[in-house]
């Protein structure tokens, strides 16, 4: 990956911008870093991939399976291994 070790740099390196803020920056065993990279990341994808149109109009309500069974399977396959 190329990002998190930007990030990583920002917040600290002695050089990083988050480290030469008064106060200083401070996480708590880098879950700060990791936790805002994800959410910036989770933030671009749901801008990417838009809004699911005709979702939520009572005409086409019906034509929306709201389950996938195997599409779950594997998101959480993904997320144990």
């Amino acid at each position: 990956g190329l990002l998190y070790p930007l990030a990583v740099q920002f917040a600290y390196s002695s050089r990083g911008f988050l480290h030469n803020l008064e106060p200083s920056f401070v996480d708590f065993a880098g879950s700060g870093v990791v936790h805002a990279l994800g959410g910036c990341a989770a933030l671009v994808g749901a801008v990417a991939a838009g809004p699911r149109t005709g979702r939520f109009d009572p005409k086409t309500v019906a034509d929306f399976s709201p389950h996938n069974v195997p599409q779950v399977l594997s998101g959480t396959m993904l997320l144990w291994v």
